[in-house]
Parts: C-alpha cells; sequence; structure tokens
C-alpha cells in the first residue's frame, strides 16, 4: 500500500510524514491545517445562550452573591484503632469530628455558628446541613425576586407555555385537518 503525505497548496507529495514537514517552513506558499474534527472552540456560557435569544442578564448579577464559609474540624484519636485484616495496613488512629463553624454572607444569617458535637456525629453533620439548607433557602428568595435573573426567568417560562400553547394548537390544527 503506497502512502503520500501532500501539501495541499504547493500540491507537491512526499513518501514520509518527516519530508513533508521538511518542506513546510521553506513552502512560499500559504500552509492551511486541515483538522478532521475541526478545531477547539469554547463552548458558549449559559448567558452567551440566553443573548441569542434576546434575553440579556446585567454583568453584576452573572455572579452568584452569597456563599456559606465553613470550617470542619478532625482530630486523630490514637486511643481509638481499628484492627486492621492484612499485614501490609496498619491503622494509627480514627479521625473524630469535634466541630463545624459556619459563616455565611446572606443577610440575616451574618453572625458565626459553630456546631459541636455532643457524642454523635450524625447529629452534628444533619444540624449543619440543615443551617445550610436555610441560609441557602433565605439566599434563594432574595436572588429570585430581583433584577434581571428574574426577569430572565420569567421570559424563558413564558417562551415554554407559548412553545406548549403552539404545540397544542398544532395538534388541533392537524387533528381539524384530518377530519
Amino acid at each position: 500500500m503506497l502512502k503520500l503525505f501532500t501539501a495541499h497548496v504547493a500540491e507537491d507529495f512526499f513518501s514520509s510524514n518527516r519530508y513533508l514537514q521538511d518542506h513546510i517552513p521553506r513552502c512560499k506558499q500559504h500552509v492551511e491545517y486541515r483538522f478532521p474534527g475541526g478545531v477547539f472552540q469554547l463552548t458558549p456560557t449559559a448567558f452567551e445562550k440566553l443573548e441569542t435569544l434576546n434575553i440579556l442578564v446585567n454583568q453584576a448579577e452573572r455572579f452568584y452573591p452569597f456563599r456559606i464559609t465553613y470550617d470542619i474540624e478532625t482530630y486523630l484519636d490514637k486511643n481509638d484503632v481499628i484492627q486492621s485484616k492484612g499485614t501490609k495496613l496498619q491503622y494509627i488512629g480514627q479521625h473524630k469530628l469535634p466541630s463545624i463553624s459556619v459563616c455565611p454572607n446572606v443577610p440575616g444569617y451574618e453572625s458565626p455558628q459553630c456546631f459541636i458535637c455532643e457524642g454523635d456525629d450524625a447529629q452534628l453533620v444533619d444540624a449543619f446541613t440543615t443551617y445550610c439548607r436555610e441560609i441557602s433557602q433565605a439566599a434563594f428568595e432574595r436572588v429570585s425576586g430581583s433584577g434581571s435573573i428574574a426577569m430572565a426567568i420569567n421570559t424563558l417560562k413564558g417562551m415554554l407555555m407559548n412553545e406548549e400553547l403552539l404545540v397544542q394548537h398544532d395538534n388541533k390544527m392537524r387533528l381539524i385537518v384530518v377530519i
């Protein structure tokens, strides 16, 4: 089987890729590279996709303004060692969870909270996640009711409802035509 490597612009043929690569810098004509899968392109962001639908979101509202900062403390308890079954693995202690500190920037929740373990790690984690959900809900209520994000959500809802109405109307028209 014959393999040929070609410089498409100069229409020269080479018996190996090495000869082609040597030719390219000396070629007087413009070299054009062709990639079978195309060249890399960035995926459009959600906001760029919304702009194609003429839904504009302010630059200041594109980043979520609220956050929850937390610190989970653990220590290695060497008195509570699990016995290993094999010879290659040896446990030197077990991690214990004494506390979790939380400090969000959501209005109404700015004061730091510290959850302390009173014997049951699962209760501590449950209290922490419940508090985080409560903060998240408060933040969502603040964001969803204001600004261009809310307008974008309402516009998209309207477009989806119009799409559903068009589909229903189209189905009724087809039904009438068939009858």
